[in-house]
């Protein structure tokens, strides 16, 4: 009986050291996984990850108190950190219910760590997840993940590819429609492998006709145009007028085209150049009549040390003070921001700094202590704005105002 006793003694203590180990040294599925959930009516119970020819197929248990529609949005990193694939599948789960999810990523053993995060509604016109660059051999790929709002909407993604100098060097774009509180992946790819050091995502929901804006590069020799143009609320033919140059100023054949764009949609032009000795083109947008210059908005424009702040929606100038997007702002400057809908509160962390706004009001926090806008926060066109210098200045950045340019210039 006495040595019964102690081989159980043996057994629980063995198991006891086991269960231990295993807390410090999880398994290496989940030490490469990070799962959440973003809001308190939904739950990640659990996630799971294995690999199946090749694939990596993902599983999550999600619970909800109150039922709603829940995406399932899976960002997958290889090993030196960068975002190599996202993937999102959807359902409605009912009141009190749990729901299994499953979706498979491609890349499978390339995958080094997941990001699982089970969404829910939001209040928000729309809102950018997540967005990477990958390079391949031939071409480069952007790829842009979108959480849409309460509200059906046309959403069209421009993509521009900058050089280092922060120059466009290629344009392009997509869209869709996208239902109430859907989450869409887009992926553009560009040509200009060599020269594309970054790119800037621009998500656009208005009815407006204009251009969005030209990139240019060389390829076999060639100049290489690429333009996007916002279509408005008619359907209509654009006239595409290019005008090559020499190096030293002499005008080569003109180039036209004239393409049909669709209503409220993003329209792309590409047209290369084959005079070889063509060093620089001028190029003019025109609508259906042919008589009407289609040209870029007149708008207030943000830099941050030195490059282009991507907005969702223009800046918008009141009482000289200049309000943007409150996330493309917070997010440009490495803060994390939170929108609670039913106080209008917005709050904006970096590291120990938090920052608090609340729409309508003058009154704001910076780390507790009370500050006075010169503007209040305000909702415009669906778009929650916010006065841009005192947010970059609550996070420690310099700001000063070029007049002749219109242009808010930020420096870190």
């Amino acid at each position: 009986m006495i040595i019964q006793k102690n081989k159980s003694m043996v057994v629980s203590i063995t198991t006891v050291l086991f269960l231990l180990l295993m807390m410090v040294f999880p398994t290496p599925e989940l030490a490469n996984a990070a799962s959440k959930a973003d809001s308190k009516n939904i739950e990640l119970l659990r996630s799971d990850n294995k690999i199946i020819d090749g694939k990596m197929k993902v599983t999550a248990d999600v619970r909800v108190q109150k039922g709603e529609k829940v995406s399932l949005f899976v960002i997958g990193y290889d090993k030196a950190g960068s975002i190599i694939e996202m993937k999102q599948t959807s359902k409605y789960i009912f009141s009190g219910n749990t729901s299994v999810f499953q979706l498979t990523m491609d890349n499978g053993e390339e995958l080094n760590k997941l990001d699982i995060q089970a969404l829910g509604a939001t209040e928000e016109p729309y809102k950018i997840l997540a967005q990477t660059t990958i390079k391949h051999e031939d071409h480069v790929e952007a790829v842009v993940a979108i959480k849409n709002g309460p509200k059906s909407q046309k959403m069209n993604i421009v993509a521009k590819g900058l050089n280092t100098n922060g120059k466009v060097v290629e344009v392009k774009s997509d869209g869709s429609h996208a239902f109430e509180q859907s989450v869409l992946i887009y992926k553009i790819e560009f040509e200009a492998v060599n020269d594309i050091a970054k790119v800037q995502f621009l998500v656009l929901v208005d009815d407006k006709t204009y251009l969005v804006d030209s990139g240019l590069y060389i390829k076999d020799g060639k100049l290489v145009l690429t333009s996007v143009i916002k279509n408005g609320t008619k359907s209509q033919q654009i006239l595409t007028k290019v005008t090559p140059f020499t190096a030293d100023g002499k005008e080569l054949e003109i180039l036209t085209r004239s393409s049909y764009a669709f209503s409220n949609s993003t329209h792309d032009v590409r047209m290369v150049v084959d005079d070889t000795s063509a060093n620089r083109v001028n190029i003019t947008f025109y609508d259906e009549t042919g008589k009407n210059e289609i040209k870029k908005l007149k708008s207030i424009m943000v830099t941050i040390d030195g490059n282009e702040l991507a907005v969702n929606q223009s800046p918008v100038m009141k009482q000289g003070n200049v309000s943007v997007p409150m996330r493309d702002i917070f997010e440009a400057l490495g803060a994390d921001v939170k929108w609670d809908q039913k106080t209008s509160t917005i709050t904006a962390t970096r590291g120990s700094k938090e920052v608090i706004l609340r729409i309508g009001s003058k009154l704001a926090y910076i780390d507790g202590v009370k500050a006075t806008l010169s503007v209040e926060p305000a909702i415009i066109n669906g778009s929650t704005m916010v006065p841009i210098r005192f947010v970059a200045e609550a996070l420690g950045a310099k700001v000063t105002w070029d007049n002749e340019s219109q242009t808010v210039i930020i420096t870190r």
